[in-house]
């Protein structure tokens, strides 16, 4: 029973949690997806890979759109 409530607790957690991004650029290091209002953008990973700093409208038109934005 122990076994099974913890493994179900790390499930919903990993879930719920945003994970870090993977970027060389210094401005996105430590960013994550937000998960909050948009007053947090710092930027956004478009659906082709790349990154943007772009904030709002218009972020990634040339690369596909926006696939998440992100937050520090």
């Amino acid at each position: 029973m122990l076994k099974s409530l913890s493994i179900f607790i790390f499930l919903c957690v990993s879930a719920c949690c945003s994970k870090t991004i993977e970027s060389e650029d210094p401005h996105f290091k430590g960013s994550h997806e937000c998960i909050y209002g948009e007053n947090d953008r710092i930027g956004c990973q478009c659906k082709d890979g790349t990154f943007s700093k772009a904030t709002g409208s218009g972020a990634c038109s040339g690369h596909g759109g926006v696939e998440k934005w992100l937050c520090k």
